[in-house]
């Protein structure tokens, strides 16, 4: 349950640095206009609804816990690749943005199926109430901290920047997490309930 816990609230943490920076991303690097704009939050909508399709079949393919750990791994990486899609903009416009924005959406949507099919299974069902508010309430924190923390540094050392120090972060934490006891004892959790989800 902490391993979880902890799981979701570095997860938050990277997506409030994302929100903090993604719309300056897109209307100060970029220069989209309200129309660009409202297409590329569109396109991250779509993203997630596609995420919430494929994760239910993915988990029942792949472990819940190992879901978890290679799509932060995945998701990390793919909020640092904004640095290439900055250079090839002049190459190939705002193509590369809109796959970026719209594999966010997918990623972060997908990460969400193994979390809450674990927190089921892990948690006794006399818990699950407290569970829930204390599971919510890291999430909140880790993205007032994010939104803070990437606001702040955006100011100083710029958007794309602290953006990819983010991704690779999150990255390099969600490798660390396969050595850590935490993820051992996810792996012995048999996730039956996700077989059920259509």
């Amino acid at each position: 349950m902490r391993f979880l816990i902890f799981i979701v609230f570095v997860l938050m943490l990277a997506a409030g640095v994302f929100n903090a920076t993604s719309v300056s991303i897109e209307l100060q690097i970029f220069h989209v206009n309200g129309f660009q704009y409202g297409l590329l939050e569109s396109v991250a909508g779509v993203g997630a609804i596609v995420g919430s399709f494929a994760g239910p079949y993915l988990i029942k393919r792949i472990h819940p816990g190992k879901f978890i750990i290679f799509s932060g791994i995945i998701l990390g990486l793919w909020m640092a690749l904004i640095l290439f899609i900055h250079s090839s903009y002049l190459s190939f416009g705002l193509i590369p943005l809109f796959v970026w924005i719209s594999g966010i959406g997918l990623l972060n949507s997908c990460l969400s199926i193994p979390v809450s099919s674990l927190f089921l299974v892990v948690t006794p069902a006399t818990f699950r109430g407290r569970a829930v508010g204390i599971m919510q309430m890291f999430s909140y924190l880790g993205g007032i901290i994010g939104l803070l923390v990437g606001g702040a540094l955006s100011v100083s050392i710029g958007v794309i920047q602290v953006t990819v120090i983010a991704g690779v972060l999150m990255a390099v934490v969600s490798l660390g997490l396969i050595c850590t006891k935490g993820y051992k004892d996810l792996l012995h959790v048999r996730e039956s309930r996700s077989k059920t989800i259509d």
